[in-house]
């Protein structure tokens, strides 16, 4: 609950720079999560889901029930710097023909680890090949690139990665602001929860269905499992 707090507190102090906030509850939450959602529900607009369907189910069912032209997401237990709406609308607005904006993301906790991502669309492009050039908490894009792409693909691991993917063959163009506008929280399991047989396996079935969609060629797939494997 009090990560909750305080990362709807970030965004919240940046209210009149958006046009709506919408949380997705994916499926039952306790008693304790549900009193911080009271406290804030002035300010946002909750849609309820009766069952957890997974993070991609629950971004289609929240975009689908915006109404704004740009969509900014981050995750629940993740904080947004307090320049960070501005700074993307001021750069949306100065460059319009750029259609998916991300930034880098400091993360704390466990890890004070700064996630960096290539700057222009041609350097995301190339990056794409070997690894997600994009930090999906820290993204914003124009809702029309949510339309072109089908949505999250509800069937695939990791949906963020097939989602820009996909981007990138719908020929969308990409740009990484070069500084970190969200703090990622994490705790003990974060980085077990990123490893395993189970998830290389899942790792390796997107690879294969991306290759299978041509949104990705064999030499990076097989390239890929071997880069991923140790780690």
């Amino acid at each position: 609950p009090s990560y909750l707090k305080e990362s709807l507190t970030s965004i919240i102090v940046q209210k009149k720079y958006l046009h709506e906030i919408i949380i997705v509850i994916d499926g039952n939450i306790d008693r304790s999560l549900n009193s911080v959602l009271i406290e804030f529900s002035n300010d946002i607009s909750i849609i309820k889901l009766k069952k957890n369907l997974g993070l991609a189910n629950a971004l289609n069912i929240g975009i689908s029930n915006s109404t704004g032209d740009y969509i900014l997401r981050f995750d629940s237990d993740d904080i947004n710097l307090r320049n960070r709406v501005l700074k993307l609308k001021k750069f949306a607005l100065i460059n319009p023909k750029i259609d998916i904006i991300g930034s880098w993301i400091q993360e704390f906790g466990i890890s004070n680890l700064t996630r960096q991502t290539p700057l222009s669309n041609s350097e995301i492009y190339k990056s794409m090949n070997l690894k997600c050039p994009i930090n999906h908490p820290s993204v914003m894009f124009k809702k029309q690139v949510w339309v072109k792409n089908d949505g999250y693909d509800i069937n695939v691991f990791p949906e963020d990665y097939f989602f820009w993917l996909k981007a990138r063959f719908n020929k969308m163009t990409f740009h990484n602001i070069q500084e970190s506008l969200v703090l990622m929280r994490t705790t003990d399991d974060f980085y077990h929860r990123r490893s395993g047989i189970n998830y290389l396996f899942k790792e390796i079935n997107f690879l294969i269905v991306s290759y299978r969609n041509s949104l990705i060629k064999l030499k990076f797939v097989f390239l890929q499992i071997l880069i991923k494997i140790p780690i």
